[in-house]
């Protein structure tokens, strides 16, 4: 898996970029969804997140919710909280607002199936935010991953039963001892260490 991840979250990067020209061409309200995307793919490969990229996206969210907001740009109000404070390095100091942000979209809005979209999206970056972090092994870096960690079980342990996902892991086959991934994997349910090989 470590093998072909980052070349497919390149792809996915790319990919989205298109997509985000062709929005931009068409004046389109549902550019935020491709830029959240790039966004998500510049964390998930360790990249900087440009200023400009997220204030982009909260342009687009504005002008979707003037033209009839959804779940989606509701859910990506609090997605660019997240991912904005993970780009700033500022996640533990913001985790308060980032869960009680996906919270109050769980009351309001009644999540559904679609919970389950909100959830492994943030866990996909945040567990690579997590390892980026803790290989630093740095305190205040150390910090940073906890709190990334108990955002994923705040999506994983608070929205309503019927909404909940069931997690599935693969990767390296030391994940019960290896101190770097071990945080991580243990926010899941299913583990498949054998994916990693």
């Amino acid at each position: 898996r470590a093998r072909g991840e980052r070349p497919a979250i390149v792809r996915m990067k790319k990919h989205y970029e298109r997509a985000a020209e062709q929005a931009r061409d068409a004046h389109s309200a549902d550019l935020f969804y491709a830029l959240t995307n790039i966004i998500v793919a510049h964390l998930a490969l360790g990249e900087r997140v440009s200023k400009e990229l997220i204030a982009e996206a909260r342009e687009s969210l504005i002008a979707k919710e003037a033209s009839g907001a959804d779940f989606w740009s509701m859910a990506d109000h609090v997605n660019v909280n997240l991912y904005e404070a993970m780009a700033t390095g500022q996640l533990k100091k913001r985790r308060p607002r980032i869960t009680a942000g996906y919270g109050d979209l769980e009351k309001r809005v009644g999540a559904g199936s679609k919970w389950g979209s909100v959830y492994t999206t943030a866990a996909f970056v945040l567990t690579r935010y997590a390892k980026q972090r803790a290989a630093t092994k740095k305190r205040a870096a150390a910090a940073e991953a906890k709190a990334a960690n108990d955002i994923i079980g705040f999506l994983k342990n608070n929205a309503d039963p019927r909404y909940r996902a069931t997690v599935l892991l693969g990767g390296i086959s030391d994940w019960r001892d290896n101190p770097t991934w071990g945080p991580v994997f243990a926010q899941g349910d299913v583990v498949g260490p054998w994916a990693g090989r």
